[in-house]
């Protein structure tokens, strides 16, 4: 008994979930299907302003080609993700 598999009980750890909280992230590439069809306000350089936070994500990752001036609010952001944006004739606005 003492040589079981199951003697010593359960293996690893689990976080709890009290204490978890799930990130929702999006690619750069990605932003365009979250501009088209949409209404969004501009600024004076009549560039669009994406509010990533109200739309219920978290960080901005630098995956994919942009083609389009944006601007971007957003809690978290890659350095690559800026640098695309920044080269697409948009700006990222990290709020936190």
């Amino acid at each position: 008994m003492k040589y079981g598999k199951d003697h010593f009980g359960k293996y690893g750890f689990v976080r709890p979930l009290a204490v978890s909280k799930p990130v929702r992230s999006i690619n750069v590439g990605s932003l365009a299907t979250l501009v088209q069809g949409k209404i969004l306000e501009k600024d004076d350089k009549g560039r669009a302003v994406l509010d990533l936070s109200a739309l219920g994500y978290d960080r901005l990752l630098g995956s994919g080609k942009i083609d389009f001036s944006v601007v971007v609010k957003t809690n978290h952001a890659s350095e690559i993700a800026k640098k695309k944006i920044a080269e697409a004739g948009g700006e990222v606005i990290v709020a936190g």
